[in-house]
C-alpha cells in the first residue's frame, strides 16, 4: 500500500502487515510529520492481513522503528547518497582502446572513400591530383587511351549529324565515354553545346566502334563542331 505524508506530500511504500487491524500512527521521515493510518478493508478485493506474505521483502529492511514501538514508517534515502560510478566499457575495452579502435575505423573508411571515389573527387576538385600523383596513384585522364577518327559533321537545315569512330588504343578494357559537342561560329563564337552521356558499355583493347551523333534545332551560323571526351 502506499501512504502519503499530507505535510511534504512525499509518498511511501508501507506493507500492510505493518498496520494493525484498528490502524497504527505512522511517522514520515522526510519531514517528521505524524498521523493515524487506518487500513480500509474491501472485500472481495483486500486480502485479509493473515493471508498477505509474511516472507521478508526490500521494504521491510527500509521499515523504521519508532521511539515507541507503536508505529513505523520507511526511511527515504539519504539526500547525500552517492551511487557508485560504473565505467562501461564497449567490446571489453578500456576507454583508451576503444576511443583508439573508433578512430583507426574512421582512418580506414576516410582513406578508402579517397581511393575509391578517387575519379569524382578529382572532377570536382582538380587540385586533388596533385595529392594522388605524389602517393604515387596514377590518375586517368579523360579521354586517355581513346582515340577518335574519321570524325566528320554535316547539317541539313536544322539537324547537324557528327560520324566518326572510337578506338581503345590502351591494353586494358576501358568504359565507353561521354561526349561533349560544341558548336562554334566564325571567330570561334560560342554558338551551343550538347552532353553527350556514357552508355552503359566498355571498349575491349585494341576496339574500335563507329559513333553516330544527331542534335536538332542547331543555331544557324555554325562552322566549327568540337569533340571533347568528359570521360566515363
Amino acid at each position: 500500500m502506499f501512504l502519503t505524508c499530507d505535510k511534504c506530500q512525499t509518498v511511501w511504500r508501507l506493507d500492510e502487515k505493518h498496520l494493525a487491524l484498528g490502524g497504527r500512527v505512522v511517522r514520515c521521515t522526510s519531514c517528521g510529520n505524524t498521523w493515524f493510518e487506518k487500513q480500509i478493508f474491501i472485500p472481495g478485493l483486500t486480502p485479509e492481513p493473515e493471508a498477505a506474505a509474511a516472507e521478508p521483502s526490500f521494504n521491510d529492511v527500509l521499515i523504521e522503528q519508532m521511539d515507541d514501538g507503536a508505529s513505523r514508517a520507511v526511511a527515504p534515502l539519504d539526500a547525500g547518497f552517492d551511487m557508485p560510478a560504473y565505467d562501461y566499457h564497449p567490446a571489453g575495452l578500456g576507454p583508451n582502446a576503444f576511443g583508439a579502435a573508433v578512430f583507426l575505423l574512421l582512418f580506414f573508411v576516410t582513406v578508402s572513400g579517397v581511393f575509391l571515389l578517387k575519379s569524382p573527387l578529382v572532377a570536382h576538385v582538380p587540385s586533388m591530383t596533385r595529392l594522388y600523383e605524389a602517393v604515387g596513384v596514377h590518375l586517368r585522364a579523360p579521354g586517355e587511351g581513346l582515340a577518335l577518327s574519321a570524325l566528320a559533321a554535316d547539317t541539313a537545315g536544322t539537324v547537324m549529324s557528327v560520324s566518326g569512330k572510337v578506338s581503345n588504343t590502351s591494353k586494358e578494357e576501358l568504359p565507353y565515354p561521354s561526349f561533349r559537342v560544341t558548336l562554334r561560329g566564325a571567330e570561334g563564337v560560342f554558338l551551343k553545346d550538347w552532353a553527350i552521356h556514357s552508355r552503359p558499355a566498355t571498349l575491349a583493347p585494341g576496339e574500335t566502334v563507329p559513333l553516330e551523333l544527331n542534335f536538332k534545332d542547331i543555331p544557324h551560323g555554325g562552322s566549327t563542331v568540337e569533340i571533347k571526351v568528359l570521360g566515363s
